[in-house]
């Protein structure tokens, strides 16, 4: 397995998560507004899984390090299936934060559903611990759990986005239904609580501690086929009883575009390709070795990026009142400052375990 050897590569890695994690969401809004996310996502299962195999098979199998084979005959039973729990839910989390996507836009889904995620965890890892400047902490939890009380805020003064009755055969669009702000806001608010639940499975199918835990590019792929066989399951739930919109049939799925279908494949190649950065700069130890504070910072910078994608270029506030821009600037002081105060204060490690990689947007 390929890993970085200096510093200034680690951190590189860092900021590449944070652009990809910041990006690939805007590939649903590339799709265009006829594509319902559900149909979004068979492709975007698709493209992470064949993305990790790929990545696992290439960088994962060169240099000198445990090869990607060697790891998976290795790697315990119960670390891989860890490793496919925490897909399974990431995947869950991950829907839910694209049907929040697609009532309140990427300026109010991301910052809810992230930055509670990474609240939860700043929280979680610090009980307990007697490692860390409490202040910081718990200074930088509460920044974003105001960031995320805006964010929802946000989502009441601005008009919810309307659903294609049906994707890729009627252009028609169904009238948005009273509350649904309320709705987007529950969504990203159940999204971030299962992202900070699968935090944990990736620890625990890491395993730092033992030589049967799963190494960055084995991790990646269990996960991947997690995602891949969840979406199977999850997507008939919500094809049937959707978040937002009409029932769909199947069939509508082979009624899109080619641009449509690459659309979602290119968002889970974006993911992906964020995801095995932040697992591989998690990864190295000696003069390579970047903080865990900073690198779980740049990771959590991607959801501030995607809301300024979501204002800035896809103009999700155009015709909001000023109220809306206030509260806009506000949410995105507060969110870069409790990550930066996160940049700031010392790794926080549990006496359970080692601290997991940041959180998979």
């Amino acid at each position: 397995m390929i890993f970085p050897t200096t510093y200034e590569l680690t951190l590189a890695l860092g900021i590449l998560a944070m652009l990809c994690w910041g990006c690939w969401a805007s590939t649903f809004k590339l799709a265009g507004p006829k594509w319902r996310f559900e149909l979004f996502y068979f492709d975007f299962a698709f493209g992470a899984l064949v993305a990790a195999l790929l990545v696992a098979f290439t960088f994962g199998s060169m240099g000198d390090e445990l090869s990607f084979a060697d790891n998976v005959l290795i790697a315990g039973k119960r670390q891989i299936a860890f490793a496919l729990a925490a897909g399974a839910v990431f995947n869950l989390a991950n829907m839910l934060l694209l049907a929040g996507v697609s009532i309140a836009g990427l300026s109010v889904a991301f910052p809810l559903s992230l930055g509670l995620a990474a609240a939860i965890g700043i929280i979680s890892k610090q009980i307990g611990s007697t490692v860390g400047n409490v202040p910081f902490v718990y200074g930088s939890a509460a920044l974003l759990l105001v960031g995320v009380i805006v964010a929802a805020m946000l989502a009441s003064s601005t008009k919810p986005v309307a659903a294609p009755v049906v994707a890729g055969r009627n252009a028609n669009l169904k009238s948005s239904s009273s509350g649904g702000s309320l709705k987007g806001v529950i969504v990203s608010v159940v999204s971030g609580i299962l992202l900070a639940a699968a935090s944990p499975l990736v620890s625990l199918a890491r395993d730092e501690g033992s030589e049967l835990g799963l190494g960055a590019y084995a991790l990646l792929v269990f996960m991947a086929v997690g995602i891949f066989l969840s979406t199977l399951v999850f997507n008939l739930y919500f094809i049937n009883l959707p978040v937002h919109g009409e029932a769909l049939e199947l069939g509508a799925y082979l009624k899109g575009g080619l641009f449509q279908h690459l659309a979602g494949i290119l968002g889970g190649l974006l993911w992906c390709g964020g995801t095995i950065a932040n697992f591989v700069a998690a990864s190295p130890a000696g003069a390579a070795l970047v903080p865990a504070a900073i690198t779980g910072a740049l990771g959590q910078g991607g959801m501030v990026l995607s809301a300024l994608l979501g204002l800035l270029i896809w103009r999700e506030l155009k015709g909001a009142s000023g109220r809306a821009s206030i509260l806009s600037v506000l949410m995105l002081l507060l969110l870069i400052g409790g990550i930066g105060l996160m940049a700031l204060y010392p790794a926080t490690p549990t006496a359970a375990a080692p601290a997991a990689p940041t959180r998979t947007p």
